[in-house]
């Protein structure tokens, strides 16, 4: 009875690998470019589904494919999860009109008696290459964590803080190769197939169809995993920041805020000049690459190999007996210019059930992302921390 727990819950944490793997193919196949050869071809296995603005879709991939064009809408993403002992519900949410951005959080949990409750419209805001952080709200969330600490960080006064961001930004937002694109596209249509699919809905609930997605990803593993991986790291990092320039961005910005700042502690503003002018002497390009000298890996072909090795020899284990009480669902679908991805995963055995529900949800309009107006400066945020420290 102990090995097939075991084992039971070996095969949980491998379908809750699965879902993730394929939100995060679909998410990521939502944020790139357009391949406009790759969605032409009807495979025989698709239903057309007619929508409200006159488009269609047929499957995950054509509704992405239309997603793809999207630059200026709002956005939910989120999870929820319950198991025994452990609720979560967390989501992300916002607002894009291709330059700027906006983000709240909602986060309720209760992980074995231990409660997290955040909700918050406006987390972050980035326009016109500044990023504004809604310190004030977050502030107050620290501040339900220690009752002591509370008292003295009460007098701090801050709504919004700006931190301007490197030049570089813009060209970091860039969508990943168009090469990178087709292969998660086509892994995302492979799932699909190796599921029981209707429509553009596909459930994983038997053995064979578990079996069948299990090699999918051993194939892809073996043949396109390495190029897909590296690809999406040089993405990540083919657009490095000169800490020199930003450090340069961030004095300039904060100028006269640091210069007051030294008046108050009797300091003159040659003072602040002489300290800037030895900021600017330094390499900092040179400090950043010397403390994160680590790199990230791809795996090598050989332990990519391995993975999969290890996808089939779960693939062989599998029985329609085993997958008793377990199934995994992904849902997309269009309404209008609502465009949304669910991913439903339930597994109840041995009296104990767990359900994971992810989605994904865009909806194409025209917003305006624009700058709070209530930022407070470094001078008053300092001056508050340092009131605050001497409270506390």
């Amino acid at each position: 009875m102990l090995g097939l727990r075991k084992e039971y819950f070996m095969k949980k944490k491998l379908l809750a690998l699965f879902l993730i793997l394929c939100m995060a193919m679909t998410m990521f196949v939502a944020c790139g470019e357009k391949d406009s050869d790759d969605d032409d071809e009807d495979d025989g296995k698709r239903t057309e589904i007619s929508n409200d603005d006159g488009g269609k879709a047929d499957s995950v991939g054509d509704i992405m494919d239309q997603v793809q064009n999207i630059t200026s809408a709002t956005f939910d993403m989120g999870i929820k999860l319950s198991m025994p002992g452990q609720e979560l519900t967390m989501s992300l949410f916002g607002a894009t009109d291709s330059e700027n951005a906006s983000v709240g959080a909602n986060v309720q949990a209760d992980m074995e008696g231990n409660e997290i409750n955040l909700a918050i419209d406006e987390i972050i805001v980035v326009a016109d290459g500044v990023a504004y952080v809604n310190a004030g709200e977050l502030l107050d969330f620290v501040m339900t964590f220690d009752a002591e600490a509370a008292d003295a960080l009460s007098i701090i006064e801050v709504d919004w803080f700006a931190v301007p961001l490197p030049d570089e930004y813009a060209k970091s937002t860039q969508t990943i190769s168009e090469e990178s694109q087709k292969i998660a596209t086509e892994l995302i249509k492979d799932l699909a197939a190796a599921g029981e699919q209707s429509g553009t809905k596909v459930t994983f609930s038997t053995a064979e169809s578990v079996k069948n997605a299990l090699e999918v990803m051993a194939v892809f593993l073996e043949t396109d995993a390495e190029k897909f991986f590296a690809e999406v790291v040089d993405s990540t990092s083919e657009v490095p920041i000169d800490m020199n320039a930003y450090a340069e961005k961030l004095l300039d910005f904060y100028y006269d805020d640091l210069v007051e700042l030294a008046e108050m502690m009797d300091m003159s503003k040659s003072d602040v000049d002489e300290a800037i002018e030895e900021v600017k002497g330094q390499d900092l390009n040179q400090y950043v690459e010397d403390a994160f000298e680590a790199e990230v890996e791809v795996p090598s072909s050989a332990e990519l190999a391995q993975m999969a090795a290890q996808l089939r020899e779960a693939k062989e284990s599998l029985t329609d007996e085993m997958m008793e009480g377990i199934s995994l669902t992904i849902e997309a679908s269009k309404d209008g210019d609502t465009y949304r991805v669910d991913a439903m995963l339930s597994a109840e055995q041995e009296g104990e059930k767990v359900e994971m529900n992810a989605y994904y949800e865009i909806v194409s309009k025209s917003v305006n992302v624009s700058a709070p107006s209530n930022v407070t400066s470094l001078k008053d945020l300092l001056g508050n921390l340092l009131e605050a420290g001497m409270a506390y």
